[in-house]
């Protein structure tokens, strides 16, 4: 037996002696689906549920496969033991091109500086060390901190490296035990952080304040150490940070995305004080979703809604507003950074035309929000009749595979988002919806899904792909042969 869990949908579920699971009265809306087994690695439904109101979804299946294992020793360049730092597995995923981080297992040190992180699931990773930091409450205002040069172990990848780019990723087999990976921390000049919040005018008596490091590539990299602030000065501060350029983020503790402070600081050669966040309300998208003139068929409003998903800040959840009749939709309260946004409920027949953010043109479905601005206002044209890719996925021997990752990618990445889709039971697939234009399509027998829409894999494969142009109302099928996982590196 295993735990099932749908988030925010209690209870979580055991099933049977079968595997079986059921969950009732879900309400309409997007959820993943997860299942947890002590000896085995988190398993996650292969992709989001879209639940309507009064539907039943059946037939879903999550595989649990045997853990990884990571063991090492956390060391600074002299060989002594850092006690007490935190060891993150970190991913890289990818999504319509925009790559993050995202933590999974972690462990901590013990006194001498060993670490096993139990239960990781296949996938490749990056073991990032935090060292301890200050308790998460605020500072004391009293203490004092001296003017001389301090040296402290400083945050790092494995083996050695301070930076992403630095670091050696570590390749995670089921059941896998992976030892020695030994961590050496630099131990450089390091700095503090301080200042204070100024609340908006909702005011909350808690706030959460977290330190990031950040890089052009991942602007919201690994979490090195947060605090909890409160009234009424809102003060934090960060210690023992080595030069680098980093990103603070303040928000409520109890409701994450709807209040937001944000500051960038480039820590070179002294300490940075009276560092102020403006807290401001989420950001806002307006907007309308209107059918081209020259389309026969009105928008189905009603059956529409709009959501928006952001991937700059780890854990940041999607918020989802229906189309009102009129077509006119708004989403408030929304994280800032990079987020895409997506019409979930447009019928097979129809496809996005055209988009236009703030009235400027605009080709594919990339927002860049920033808390406390104007509204973002947003334009949808939608057109039809759509067009339709099917196909089947064969192995070199022309046999269909079935549950492979299929990709169909514009031949313009700005043209507009990635559309990815699985193989069934007999190697078949099918993209609809879909502009009129040209698309490369691409598939793969086995590959991580959180490297699938990373645009350099795609070039890299390109070659591989199979061209296909379609007009407006075409169906088009297509057969495309899976690259192995040892190919889509």
């Amino acid at each position: 037996m295993c735990v099932v869990d749908i988030p925010n949908v209690p209870p979580k579920f055991t099933t049977n002696s079968k595997g079986e699971f059921q969950f009732s009265g879900v309400a309409k809306g997007t959820y993943f689906l997860s299942a947890q087994k002590t000896g085995y690695a988190w398993g996650v439904y292969d992709r989001k549920l879209h639940i309507a109101g009064g539907s039943v979804t059946e037939g879903l299946t999550i595989y649990l496969v045997g853990g990884g294992r990571l063991s090492g020793r956390v060391t600074t360049r002299d060989g002594a033991a850092v006690r007490a730092a935190r060891v993150t597995c970190y991913w890289k995923a990818f999504h319509q091109g925009i790559a993050a981080l995202l933590p999974g297992p972690n462990a901590t040190t013990n006194a001498a500086g060993q670490y096993v992180i139990e239960d990781v699931p296949q996938g490749e990773y990056y073991l990032f060390v935090a060292p301890e930091k200050a308790p998460l409450h605020p500072p004391d205002p009293a203490a004092q901190v001296s003017d001389e040069l301090r040296v402290a172990p400083a945050p790092g990848f494995y083996p050695a490296g301070n930076v992403l780019d630095a670091s050696a990723p570590i390749d995670v087999k089921p059941g896998a035990d992976v030892s020695k990976l030994d961590i050496v921390l630099r131990e450089p000049p390091v700095f503090r952080v301080s200042g204070k919040v100024l609340p908006s005018a909702s005011e909350q008596p808690h706030l959460a304040v977290e330190l990031r490091e950040s890089t052009p590539e991942i602007p919201s990299g690994p979490l090195l150490a947060s605090r909890i602030v409160s009234a009424p000065d809102y003060s934090f501060s960060f210690e023992d940070l080595p030069s680098a350029q980093y990103t603070i983020a303040a928000f409520p503790s109890t409701h994450r995305f709807t209040v937001w402070g944000t500051a960038d600081v480039n820590l070179a050669s002294r300490d940075v004080s009276d560092l102020q966040l403006v807290a401001a309300e989420g950001a806002a998208v307006t907007g309308a979703i209107r059918g081209d003139p020259d389309s026969l068929v009105p928008v189905p409003a009603k059956k529409l809604s709009i959501r928006v998903t952001n991937w700059d800040i780890p854990g940041a959840s999607s918020i989802e507003a229906p189309v009102s009749e009129d077509g006119t939709f708004a989403l408030r309260g929304l994280a800032p950074g990079r987020s895409e946004f997506e019409i979930t409920g447009l019928p097979q027949s129809r496809y996005v035309q055209r988009v236009s953010i703030s009235a400027q043109p605009c080709s594919n479905s990339i927002l860049r929000l920033s808390a406390g601005s104007a509204s973002v206002r947003l334009d949808v044209t939608v057109a039809s009749p759509a067009a339709s890719v099917l196909g089947k996925v064969l192995d070199e021997n022309g046999a269909a595979v079935s549950a492979a990752t299929v990709l169909l990618c514009p031949a313009n990445p700005d043209d507009g988002p990635m559309r990815r889709a699985r193989s069934d039971g007999k190697g078949s697939f099918a993209f609809h919806g879909l502009a009129p234009g040209s698309y490369s399509l691409h598939a793969w027998a086995e590959i991580d899904d959180s490297r699938v829409e990373d645009f350099a894999l795609v070039d890299r494969n390109r070659s591989t792909g199979e061209t296909v142009q379609v007009s407006a109302g075409e169906t088009v099928q297509k057969k495309v042969v899976a690259l192995p996982g040892t190919r889509a590196q």
